[in-house]
């Protein structure tokens, strides 16, 4: 029963974090789209975890040259940790219950996709086995 509520909590948390990430998708797409256009510096994520979107925060110019950089999801958990701050349900032996880049056991994983220029974001949730219990691929509207 305590392993399929920390499966069921993981599956939730992933399934709840999509609008936001997806928001930040959207936001670095724009800043590729505008560079620093007026677009471009438009504040639309709270990119430090602060809890407010604000001038602090990175503008969409930014995001789009982390999305191309590779590194939009690394900003993307770093933020989510500071602001909640979220453990694994299995933390003994993972820590914190988000990571950057290749997914890994008992964590949920942010990843950035590219294929002939359009890019896409993955979040994936694994239990503490390395068994994927939620796979989902984010991309522009």
């Amino acid at each position: 029963m305590q392993e399929r509520s920390r499966k069921g909590a993981v599956i939730r948390a992933a399934s709840a974090a999509e609008p936001d990430v997806q928001a930040w998708l959207n936001s670095a797409l724009k800043g590729l789209a505008a560079g620093q256009g007026t677009q471009g510096q438009l504040f639309e994520v709270d990119t430090n975890g602060d809890g407010a979107v604000n001038s602090l925060d990175a503008n969409n110019y930014t995001l789009g040259t982390a999305l191309a950089g590779g590194t939009l999801c690394t900003s993307y958990v770093s933020a989510k940790e500071k602001l909640q701050g979220e453990t694994s349900p299995w933390a003994a032996t993972t820590g914190s219950l988000w990571i950057a880049g290749a997914s890994s056991a008992g964590r949920i994983a942010c990843s950035v996709s590219s294929s002939n220029g359009s890019y896409s974001l993955v979040i994936t949730a694994e239990d503490a086995q390395g068994e994927v219990l939620h796979t989902k691929a984010l991309y522009s509207d």
